[in-house]
This record gives structure tokens, sequence and C-alpha cells, in this order.
């Protein structure tokens, strides 16, 4: 018992510690536990079970349930497919016949789990098998004597994946929302000052305080490149817009901190104000929503930062909140989406530009703002071209 108990948590150690990987799960009684491997691996997950077998049809059932679990799980995370290393520690082999069961993956849709069973009577074998599967090397080392040096490799591994789970919190907190609530604050000012003194979807109206018009900008009114973020068409364009840059900004904003938030939003607002000029230059447009996209794009840009993370955390729901957007702009009739891809790929490149606190590459800064410049220019020489 000791032994094997000794062997679930060596293998443990040795992915934690040797190969990087993050241990995802472990359950109350520490008997099963989920590993994320760092780099690209043939397994996207390994899932180990300390448990002493002795019938296979055990191992049937908890395939089974394993199976759909993890179907479940994909979908929800947007994987394409799904690749599990399942690892049964056990005392004994099964008393009955289950070479075949283990031989052969068990697929639930496009999840695909391969099994493996660490036994003691063939430990060294097996310990072997699995240094191959998993592209790296299980030390082989003296049985274990006592179950205070056990609980102390316990103790180390669960002290840094605690350590880990800290630093990924603390880099998604890097500040307070502050300017967020400025930002609510002053486009319902303005939606109010509108309609005091006249109506915010009159064109005259929305031409005195600042909306996007492409002859006017030419003429030299560079200000309404930005002044549009914070104009709205409507009290339902308000409250729409309000709402997003109140879930959206805040997350953005406790990310990067206030001082970088302030470039992305604005340059966002910049870009989605561009890619109006240059893509829907006949028409009046206002609306936060350029820079709200921009937003998304500085969150999916923690994507090319943080894979791993993005995904576990934020990542399949900003996913869909941009693909169910972008879809809906297309299918209603007078959606600026020009605006709103200009503004997400504004905020993309603001953020890897800015960068996020304790994260400085400056290879992405570099490329974050030539992009932005090279964009942000030939947006302005397409809109020129259309608009006369």
């Amino acid at each position: 018992m000791l032994n094997q108990d000794f062997t679930f948590w060596k293998i443990i150690n040795t992915l934690v510690f040797n190969e990087k990987y993050r241990l995802v799960k472990l359950s109350e009684n520490q008997s099963e536990a989920w590993l994320e491997p760092s780099t690209k691996q043939p397994f996207q997950l390994v899932r180990l079970v300390r448990y002493d077998l002795d019938w296979s049809n055990w191992i049937d059932n908890d395939l089974e349930r394993l199976g759909k679990q993890m179907e479940v799980a994909r979908k929800q995370l947007l994987k394409r497919d799904f690749q599990i290393l399942n690892i049964y520690v056990s005392t004994f082999l099964p008393v009955d016949d289950f070479q075949q069961r283990i031989e052969s993956l068990h697929k639930e849709n496009k999840t695909s789990i391969k099994t493996m069973i660490v036994s003691q009577a063939e430990n060294k074998e097996s310990l072997e098998k699995l240094s191959e599967k998993i592209n790296c090397s299980i030390p082989e080392e003296e049985d274990i004597d006592s179950y205070e040096k056990l609980d102390e490799i316990k103790r180390r591994i669960i002290a840094h994946t605690n350590n880990l789970q800290k630093q990924e919190k603390k880099l998604l907190n890097n500040g307070k929302p502050f300017f967020t609530k400025v930002f609510l604050v002053v486009q319902i000012l303005i939606f109010f000052l509108m309609e005091l003194v006249g109506d915010s979807t009159s064109t005259s109206t929305l031409l005195k305080f600042g909306a996007k018009y492409n002859p006017f900008i030419i003429e030299g009114d560079w200000w309404r490149l930005i002044t549009p973020i914070f104009i709205h068409i409507g009290f339902a364009h308000l409250l729409m817009n309000s709402l997003a840059l109140y879930l959206i900004g805040a997350a953005v904003e406790r990310m990067y901190g206030s001082s970088r938030f302030i470039i992305i939003y604005l340059l966002a607002g910049i870009g989605g104000t561009l890619g109006s000029f240059a893509f829907n230059s006949g028409t009046i447009s206002a609306g936060a929503s350029g820079a709200i996209f921009g937003c998304f794009g500085a969150l999916l840009y923690l994507g090319v930062l943080k894979p791993t993370l993005f995904l576990r955390t934020i990542g399949p729901n900003i996913l869909v909140l941009i693909g169910i957007n972008l879809v809906f702009g297309f299918i209603v009739p007078g959606i600026d989406n020009a605006g709103h891809i200009g503004g997400l790929v504004g905020g993309f490149l603001a953020a890897s530009m800015t960068q996020i606190p304790k994260n400085n590459k400056w290879v992405h800064r570099v490329v974050g703002l030539s992009s932005l410049i090279v964009i942000f220019l030939f947006l302005y020489f397409v809109g020129i071209r259309f608009t006369y």
C-alpha cells in the first residue's frame, strides 16, 4: 500500500517539478489528480487515480463516466478534440482479463482516453512505459518507508500549486476599475446633455457633439476620431454599451491597470472610428462599441501571453461573446461591424504595445505599436478614397 501511494505521488512530483505540469485538480481524499502540461504534449490532460483494482468491469464503468464528463468539458473549452492519459496506480492487477480494455482507446465523440495501469508487481516496467507515453523520465527511487516522508512530498507539491494559483490571480488583478466608472459617467452625462439641447438621434445634434462624419474629419476635425466613443444614439444604444463597458471594461482595467486601460480603451476607440471611416464612409456613426470590442481584443491578448491560463479561465466565454456579437452585427442591419472589427484589432494591438504589468515583452511592444500605426494610416487613406 505505502509503496504504491508513494508511486502515485512520485509521478505527480516528477510531472510538476521536472516537466512543469500544472496540478489542475486534487480530490478531497487525495486519491485522484489531474495534471495539465505547460508545453505541447501527446496528451492534453493526465489523470492519475490511486485505487486498488479488483475486477476489470470497474475500469469499464469509470471510463464510461470519465468519457462523458470530459466530452462536456471539451465542448465548454471549445477544443477540437481531447486526448487524455488515464493512469491507475494499483497494488495488484485486476484478477480477470483486462488487457483489451487498456490496450484500446476509449472514445466518447471527440474525446479519446488512453489507459495505463501501474501496479506494484510490474512497477519498473509500468513506469518505463509511462515515461515513453509522456516523453519524460520518471526516476527510479528506493521504496519509501514512512508516511512522514510521503506527507512531506504531498505538502511540497500542494504548496507549489497554491503559489502558482496566487501568481495567476495576481496576473489578472493589477488595478481597480476606476476609469471604467469615469468613462461610464462621462458617456451618460454626455447623453443627457444631448437630450437637453436636442435629440440624441438627431443628425444635427450628433454632428454638434462630435459624431463620426467623414467629410468633417477629412476637412480637419481630427477630434472626431475620439469623441464618437462617448456619444450614443438613443437610450437603448447607451444602455447596451454602458452595461458592456461596466462588465468588460472592468475586467480589462483589473488586468492591465488603470493607466494601460486608458491607452487601450482610447486607441481601440480610435481604431473603431477609423474602421467605420474606411468602410462606412457614407454614414454618421457614434458609440463606445469599438472601444468595448477593443477590450475584448485586450482580453484576447492574454491568449497570446498565457494560452493555457486563457483557455482555462476567461477564454471560452470571451470567444463566444465575440463570435455572437460579430454574427449579430452582420445579420442585423444598421450595426457598424467595421467599427467593431477596427476596435477589436486596435485593442489587441494596443494591449500588445502596453503589456500586462510585469510581462515586458519588447518585441510585442514594437510589433504592436508599428502595426497600429500602419493599420491606422491604411484605414485613413482607404476612408479618404471611399469618401470622394
